[in-house]
């Protein structure tokens, strides 16, 4: 995760954030996938927020940037792996 700060055209601050992960190619018991693409999620880290889709990522790329955030609130994400269907071993 890399963390940004900047100021919006309304002179607003506003936070972004850039997210990687690792490629997906296998699930349990070595079952290869055809990856479509990504889903990244986030929420505000309290109990009880509901993580929400910020973004979508198409193909085979592992890295997206979401803005706008708030600045000063703690985020976190988690990435969801999209497929067509599984392709035999």
């Amino acid at each position: 995760m890399e963390p940004l700060a900047h100021v919006d055209e309304h002179g607003f601050a506003r936070a972004q954030v850039t997210a990687s992960w690792g490629a997906v190619g296998t699930v349990v018991a070595a079952v290869a996938l055809d990856v479509d693409g990504y889903e990244l999620y986030g929420r505000f880290n309290a109990a009880g927020q509901v993580w929400r889709q910020v973004t979508a990522i198409q193909g085979g790329d592992t890295t997206a940037t979401f803005s706008p955030l708030p600045v000063n609130q703690q985020w976190v994400f988690k990435v969801s792996c999209r497929h067509l269907a599984p392709v035999s071993a």
